[in-house]
């Protein structure tokens, strides 16, 4: 009944159903059959993340298969499972070869596995620096829509917004995502609307739009026993961040400890690390420099294959630690480590890795007083963060990074950026983090909130975003888009940011802000 029935509760997204008809199966008996196995694999690595698990279960599976006849769809499976693994491998051609084999096996009927294999044949195209074949390959089975299934439609359109998030592209990540949204308003079943609150919630958080990440995380987290583990995990570690951004500490402990008691359910040492990196990475925000120092002191975390488009990296975390520490050992190694980090997140085209590895990479080699050098490797990272709104990488470091900016000839406009958001960001505001330099960090914020906008006028958090985007010369149209509103509402805001600042027009605004000590250096030369 099980093997029979197996399918049926996968394209349902009942995976927890067939996770408990498995665990009521022998265990001699799941292994005699080669359908059941691949069951418990793909559960395994499909949603308990578990890649290490899976190579010996498909081995197993392989020498039930062997070359019987009628075993195909088997055969089938066991391809796309090897795809999935290589992927999440970073073996982007070797996961291409495997999905070939794949796809062409596997029948549309079985939209779980075949979904999921467009998915990730899609993203392995990325990986390998094909991303307009990975995208017109997504397009070209989107094409008729009408007669898609909810959920195959729903992986293709999220295979969309991944590639887009990792190639550094915000904006056509969330256009891509708007049409998963579609999807929910016509009733899709409970996992796309849990996907797609967690990738806009990703979108938010990269932009450092605070609120909306809180709201949109908060969601993929309260569903958290249902969803994919890592991606779960990851939710809760933006939902940390966002709290802390917005100065809600005590939200953002509340969330690692629910972190901490996901993970401590789920018995894998690969989550645990998470939850460590997280708490680290909380720390480092929160000032707490002996949490960072045992970070460092700890066991290496194991290496991550993929990048793909997870918030938290343990081993990115590791670096960030070192440098908060700031032993002249320690940043020589961390800025070693950055730099292979760097080269992976080139070599798999993951530009939102990349900007990530760069940030404190030059952060690392400006502490070590190499400021040509650094100043090189952060005009390399800006470059790429500019087009696609990737701000997160440079507020989380607080001042020290915006007075490397500072340096940066002809990024004025990014740098006031960065600088307004880091004013209200609880990240470091010194290079030290030892107790002697905590009224140098509290006087120095405070300069900035003068600089950034300690004069508000009264404005709200929107009218300050609606008169930045005016500063840098978007019109009502792009400023909407920019910001997921109607034009009609950015024109509300607008009224108001002109009664509010006594002026009349779009550049009379800016000038009174700038005036005023709301915006710094705008507008741009």
């Amino acid at each position: 009944m099980v093997i029979r029935h197996r399918h049926e509760a996968l394209n349902e997204s009942q995976w927890y159903v067939l996770d408990r008809w498995l665990a009521l199966v022998p265990a001699g008996t799941v292994q005699q059959h080669a359908e059941l196995l691949m069951a418990r694999a793909w559960i395994t690595l499909s949603y308990y993340y578990l890649v290490e698990a899976v190579p010996p279960i498909l081995a197993a599976v392989d020498s039930l298969v062997g070359d019987k006849s009628g075993d195909e769809q088997v055969r089938g499976e066991l391809a796309v499972c090897r795809g999935y693994v290589f992927w999440l491998m970073g073996n982007g051609a070797e996961s291409l070869q495997h999905l070939d084999v794949g796809l062409e096996r596997t029948p549309v009927s079985h939209v779980e596995f075949r979904s999921h294999a467009e998915m990730v044949f899609a993203q392995a195209k990325q990986m390998v620096g094909r991303k307009e074949e990975g995208l017109r390959f997504l397009d070209d089975l989107l094409a008729p829509s009408e007669s898609l299934e909810a959920m195959r439609e729903a992986r293709l359109l999220i295979s969309r917004v991944f590639i887009h998030v990792v190639a550094g592209d915000l904006l056509g990540a969330e256009l891509a995502n708007r049409r998963m949204g579609e999807i929910v308003k016509r009733g899709a079943p409970a996992y796309v609307r849990i996907w797609t609150s967690y990738v806009q919630g990703v979108i938010h958080l990269q932009r450092c739009e605070w609120e909306a990440a809180v709201e949109h995380l908060g969601r993929s987290v309260a569903n958290r026993f249902i969803h994919h583990a890592r991606a779960a995990v990851d939710s809760m570690v933006g939902l940390m961040l966002a709290h802390q951004a917005l100065g809600q500490e005590e939200e953002a402990q509340a969330t690692l400890q629910t972190l901490n008691e996901y993970v401590a359910a789920l018995r894998d040492p690969a989550m645990e690390t998470l939850a460590v990196s997280a708490e680290a990475r909380l720390a480092i925000l929160q000032g707490q420099s002996e949490a960072a120092r045992r970070w460092v002191e700890a066991s290496e975390p194991t290496p991550e294959g993929a990048l793909l488009w997870w918030i938290d990296i343990p081993s990115i975390t590791r670096c960030r630690a070192t440098i908060a520490v700031g032993s002249p050992g320690g940043l020589v190694k961390a800025e070693a480590q950055l730099r292979e980090c760097a080269r992976v997140a080139e070599a798999q085209h993951n530009t939102c890795h990349w900007i990530r590895a760069l940030t404190l990479l030059a952060t690392a080699s400006d502490r070590q007083d190499k400021t040509e050098q650094a100043l090189g490797t952060l005009e390399r990272a800006v470059a790429l963060a500019r087009k696609g709104d990737l701000v997160l990488p440079f507020v989380e470091l607080g001042t020290p990074m915006v007075d490397l900016l500072d340096k940066l000839t002809g990024e004025r406009e990014f740098t006031a950026r960065v600088e307004r958001l880091v004013t209200a960001f609880g990240a470091p505001t010194d290079r030290s983090t030892t107790p002697e330099s905590a009224n140098a960090q509290t006087g120095r914020r405070e300069r900035r909130r003068v600089v950034a906008g300690g004069n508000r006028e009264g404005l709200t958090r929107r009218e300050l975003d609606v008169l930045e985007l005016l500063a840098i010369r978007l019109q009502n149209k792009e400023i909407a888009e920019r910001l997921r509103i109607s034009s009609q509402t950015v024109n509300s805001h607008l009224k108001q940011v002109y009664e509010k600042l006594g002026v009349h027009g779009r550049i009379e605004a800016v000038d009174r802000a700038v005036a005023a000590g709301i915006l710094d250096r705008y507008p741009p030369d």
